[in-house]
């Protein structure tokens, strides 16, 4: 996308542009990156784990019961082997941002006359750049996908059918590994909170993992934001009985 450098006024070096400085602020104003919820929740809580080293990444996984029973006090005990346990397989993925600076541009931008460090810009500009691009991934929105580089994208590892991290939940022995998939159609607001009630209890089993999150589309959520407004309460009543 081409971009044109803003024209700024005054053009004229006049007696008070000669003798007064722009008023600049000391922060670049953010005009490009929106918000980023799924990252933002993952970055809290310690939901990411810092790894280092090894082939691949493994997680380990119980995908049933042992054995278990109750006896009586001299009762012989048939010991059973049992299975699982198994594991999921993970290829590492990296993403990169490039900085570039001069060594005239560096010369410029400092002393006195620096405003803005544009080392530090660009490093920003950098790391919100990564940020971005980590979000369209996950949500599967990148342009030009590359599923060999890429990071897993929620439709990826949200899939009842594809198999993911070396384990096919289609195959016999292996429907563990299907996750939970509710098709809703056309439905209004009690529907909408029914079908998503279900998707929470069918997901959240008898097990320690439980669903503390749910992302949908600005249209999703504002449709079911709407069908809470007879719930609302607003706190603030000095705003609520300042008049329309």
């Amino acid at each position: 996308m081409a971009f044109t450098n803003p024209s700024h006024l005054p053009v004229n070096w006049d007696d008070m542009l000669t003798t007064t400085m722009h008023n600049y602020h000391k922060t670049l104003t953010d005009n490009i990156f929106n918000g980023r919820p799924l990252l933002n929740y993952m970055m809290s809580k310690g939901r990411v784990r810092k790894i280092n080293g090894g082939v691949s990444i493994v997680e380990p996984l119980i995908y049933a019961e042992g054995e278990s029973g109750s006896y009586s006090e001299w009762q012989q005990l048939t010991i059973t082997p049992q299975e699982g346990i198994s594991a999921a397989q993970f290829p590492w993925r990296q993403v990169y941002a490039t900085i570039a600076i001069s060594g005239l541009e560096e010369a410029i931008n400092n002393g006195k006359e620096q405003v803005l460090s544009l080392l530090e810009a660009k490093v920003m500009q950098a790391e919100e750049t990564l940020k971005n691009r980590m979000s369209k991934m996950l949500y599967g929105t990148q342009s030009a996908p590359d599923a060999t580089k890429d990071f897993l994208s929620l439709d990826a590892i949200i899939d009842s059918t594809g198999a993911i991290g070396g384990i096919n939940p289609a195959t016999s022995g292996s429907e563990f590994w299907k996750s939970i998939e509710t098709a809703v159609g056309t439905v209004d607001g009690t529907g909408l909170e029914r079908a998503m009630s279900a998707a929470y209890h069918s997901s959240s089993d008898s097990g320690s993992d439980r669903v503390d999150a749910i992302f949908c589309g600005q249209g999703t959520y504002e449709f079911y934001e709407s069908t809470l407004t007879p719930q609302m309460r607003y706190t603030d009543t000095k705003t609520g009985t300042s008049g329309s």
